[in-house]
């Protein structure tokens, strides 16, 4: 999803993709231990010490908020027509989830990758695989990920809140 934002976006998509290499090093060192990412979660947090993998997972849930809130944000829009510039649902969603956590850097830069968002109709012909006339499928679509991943999100979030596991510094 983060590539069909633009290469603007990219320096997102490496992060992600370095929690999510972080994340798997852990599984890969036991894996029947860590079946599911809530063992992760399970087995680490009572050792109260820092671990990598539990940062990663962290970062990772931070930026799956992100994308839920942007893509809601997107479905639920009521406007007619729909709003084709989606910067300010972007900046909404980053508003919400992640800039708590970041410092002025950061959310600077974050400002000025948001205004390179693509239109609304250009994203979900891109989701759609360049097919025309899908839009609403799109969105009907991206109704039933919306709930799937709302519901792991509140699993997630639940074990990190049960664990006191949130961790508020800025970076």
């Amino acid at each position: 999803m983060i590539n069909l934002l633009g290469k603007v976006f990219s320096p997102v998509k490496s992060d992600i993709n370095g929690n999510v290499d972080k994340i798997r090093k852990a599984y890969q060192l036991q894996p029947d231990a860590y079946r599911h990412l809530n063992d992760l979660i399970i087995i680490e947090a009572p050792k109260k010490m820092s671990s990598v993998s539990l940062e990663a997972l962290l970062w990772l849930k931070r930026g799956l908020e992100f994308m839920f809130v942007f893509l809601n944000d997107i479905v639920e829009d009521k406007e007619t027509p729909p709003s084709e510039n989606i910067s300010a649902f972007c900046c909404n969603a980053y508003e919400k989830t992640l800039k708590p956590y970041h410092g002025w850097i950061v959310q600077s830069l974050f400002q000025l990758c948001s205004k390179a968002c693509p239109y609304r109709k250009n994203l979900l012909k891109a989701i759609a695989l360049q097919q025309d006339g899908m839009e609403d499928v799109i969105i009907e679509e991206a109704k039933i990920y919306l709930r799937l991943l709302k519901q792991d999100l509140d699993v997630l979030n639940k074990l990190y809140a049960h664990y006191d596991l949130d961790d508020k510094r800025i970076v």
